[in-house]
This record gives structure tokens, C-alpha cells and sequence, in this order.
């Protein structure tokens, strides 16, 4: 259900249910169930500029699903920790307002405690370096997906893939990989 109001863009309804599904898999312990959902929550909160927390689930759907050994969730995992990534280069509003500023910035990093339960997450001030991580993630997703032959997860990484060449100023790999 989370996921039908997530692609109605019902982010508040999207996340509600997503808590709920997660809570039921967590109960049941359902490793993949909890992979997914997470991943599903990574997507809402990314949507909804809580780039931290987007962090933080699709870290623990990647490291829930690398654990169970199921590559598609393993991609897909890789493909939202790059997008959210991605997302928060594109919005202006990060560094500008601080939004992520209550970590220690002497490191050149933000870094956070987690919230319950989930992975602490270190994200880089500067970004270029987010840019960075979207581009090893997202990479990492394309040839995972290419292996094991996970199609579905390859056109949305290609996509954010382009923009961050195009974000980075490298316009002949963002025509490479708009072209894929």
C-alpha cells in the first residue's frame, strides 16, 4: 500500500503504511521484507528532502540484502543510496540553509548517531564528494544489475548516472550514459 501512495506521490500516507509494512516484516523477521521496505522508505524520505534518513534506510536495506545474498535488492539498494545522494546535490537548499549541519564539520563531515536502529551514516559536506558517492553507488548498481541480469534497476541508475556526469561537467559520459 505504501508503495501505491508513493507513486501517487502521497508521501505522508507512503511512509505511514511503509512504517507499518516494516514493523510487521521486523516482527516476523522477514530479512528481505525489511530490505525492501527499507528501500521503499530511502525512496519516500529522499522525496520528501529528509536526505539523511534516506541515507540511513537505504543503508540498511543494502546491508540487510548483501547479507541474504539477493543481488536484485542488493541493487536496487545501491541505486537509492546514489539517487538520494544525487537528490541532495540537487537541491541548493543543503548547503545553503545547513540543513544536514549538526554533525562535526571540522572532519568535513556530518555525522549522525542513527536514528533507532538504523546504520549511523557519515554523509560529506563538500559536493563534489556526494556527487562522489552517487557515482560509485550508482556504478556499483549498473554492473551488480548487468551480472545477474536485473534489468528493471538498470534505466533508473543510467538516468541519475547522466546527471551526475552532467553535474560534474563531464558531458561526454552523461551523452553515454543517457544513451544506455
Amino acid at each position: 500500500i505504501g508503495v501505491l501512495y508513493q507513486r501517487l506521490n502521497d508521501l505522508e500516507n507512503a511512509q505511514d503504511y511503509n512504517i507499518k509494512a516494516l514493523k510487521m516484516a521486523e516482527d516476523l523477521g522477514l530479512k528481505d521484507n525489511i530490505a525492501n521496505i527499507s528501500g521503499n522508505m530511502a525512496l519516500v524520505f529522499t522525496k520528501q528532502k529528509n536526505y539523511i534518513q534516506a541515507i540511513e534506510y537505504a543503508q540498511q536495506s543494502l546491508q540487510l540484502s548483501k547479507q541474504s545474498g539477493n543481488k536484485k535488492l542488493t541493487a536496487w539498494a545501491l541505486y537509492e543510496t546514489g539517487d538520494a545522494y544525487l537528490t541532495m546535490c540537487q537541491d541548493t537548499s543543503v548547503d545553503k540553509n545547513r540543513s544536514i549541519s549538526t554533525g562535526e564539520k571540522a572532519t568535513g563531515r556530518y555525522r549522525f548517531s542513527g536514528t533507532a536502529g538504523l546504520p549511523q551514516v557519515s554523509i560529506p559536506i563538500g559536493r563534489a564528494a556526494r556527487l562522489r558517492l552517487a557515482l560509485d553507488n550508482l556504478r556499483q548498481a549498473i554492473a551488480l544489475a548487468k551480472r545477474t541480469q536485473i534489468f528493471d534497476v538498470i534505466q533508473p541508475c543510467y538516468k541519475d548516472l547522466a546527471e551526475v556526469y552532467r553535474l560534474t561537467g563531464d558531458y561526454k559520459n552523461a551523452l553515454d550514459a543517457s544513451d544506455n
